[in-house]
């Protein structure tokens, strides 16, 4: 049996990262209203600053997937983590099943049903058995 954990990560700064670009920028001249043709070219260097961005799991949330898979390892399922954060838009199947969720942490079984929190070992083996 497949079940799927679905968790929401938030999106938190992790580092800001500095990138240098050596190039070189075409001098004109202007005359008058008219284009002149180009004069030389002097050298340019620019730094970019680029914000770097990491999903970050809740502590809860974190309990949570420990639970599932050591009852995955206990009851014998195969687990998949999905991160609600990171679906992409074409997904589907996926999409349509966050949609209903209202919260995370939250199971869902092949055949559909859900838990939402708190999840528990208890809850998590009548599911399973068949």
């Amino acid at each position: 049996m497949k079940v799927k954990l679905y968790v929401k990560s938030e999106k938190k700064v992790a580092g800001v990262d500095d990138r240098s670009h050596w190039g070189y920028v075409i001098e004109t001249r202007m005359q008058g209203y008219t284009w002149a043709p180009p004069v030389g070219m002097k050298p340019d260097y620019k730094v970019y600053r680029e914000t770097k961005y990491a999903h970050v799991l809740s502590e809860a949330q974190k309990k949570v997937i420990e639970t599932v898979q050591k009852a995955a390892l206990k009851y014998g399922f195969e687990l998949e983590i999905v991160d609600a954060a990171k679906v992409r838009f074409l997904d589907r199947s996926s999409r349509r099943i966050i949609g209903q969720i209202k919260t995370f942490p939250a199971l869902v079984t092949e055949r559909g049903e859900i838990i939402k929190e708190p999840i528990t070992e208890k809850k998590i083996k009548p599911l399973i058995a068949d």
